[in-house]
């Protein structure tokens, strides 16, 4: 693997478990697999011959292994929940249902083109600055339309971002990224899994037409008008 984003495939005749792959691999400093399913998603089952994005948080050229004679006999289609995308330590039953927490998932939709959800929210265990709660976007296979959250501020790890969670605070502001090029009015659909806190709102700003749109706690559609 090259320092960054790597596209693999799996190189066998079935489905092997990304958390074999990762046990195969306890010193390896890497993310994935991201792969191709009606958009992209962080997948626990890796299908047969699918590429997949890896990424490797090292600075130099490292490897890793994947096991073979891990045939996976369960469900095989990969989890495209947003809790699957979370880090392990996240993604348990419950973990959101913290008094200071939150958690809003965000998509996009065309007539024709989709992209699922990014996340932006607040937990106890997040930091304001990137941490391993944030999860990287992978490039987009279809750029028709991308959604992404952008930290071209951050110090550590700058860049574009599926997952940006936070610790609770009493405000912030997450930059959210549309790009497109159909001509078709775009719709973002704003969902809270996990209300804000008592006393905290939510709001939408456009800053191509100062359009403010307040979320509600449960879920919003905002169509884009300005496309530029």
């Amino acid at each position: 693997l090259e320092p960054g984003w790597n596209l693999i495939g799996q190189p066998f005749p079935y489905a092997i478990s990304w958390d074999n792959v990762a046990q195969a691999n306890p010193h390896a400093d890497i993310d994935g697999p991201w792969v191709e399913n009606e958009g992209l998603h962080l997948a626990r089952i890796w299908q047969p011959w699918h590429g997949a994005w890896i990424y490797s948080n090292s600075n130099l050229p490292t490897s890793f292994e994947i096991p073979a004679g891990d045939t996976v006999l369960a469900e095989i289609m990969p989890d495209t929940t947003l809790l699957s995308r979370m880090p392990a330590s996240l993604a348990q039953q419950g973990v959101w249902e913290l008094n200071d927490s939150f958690l809003l998932v965000i998509s996009a939709e065309t007539v024709d083109n989709s992209v699922e959800d990014v996340a932006v929210g607040w937990n106890e265990s997040a930091l304001d600055q990137w941490d391993a709660l944030d999860v990287l976007s992978p490039p987009a296979v279809d750029s028709s339309l991308i959604l992404r959250l952008v930290h071209d501020d951050w110090i550590e790890q700058p860049g574009t971002y599926a997952i940006d969670i936070r610790e609770p605070a009493g405000g912030g502001v997450w930059k959210l990224s549309l790009l497109t090029t159909e001509m078709d009015p775009v719709d973002l659909r704003f969902d809270f899994l996990d209300e804000l806190p008592a006393g905290i709102r939510a709001d939408l700003i456009d800053v191509m037409t100062q359009d403010s749109v307040r979320l509600d706690q449960g879920i919003t559609t905002y169509r884009v008008r300005d496309l530029a």
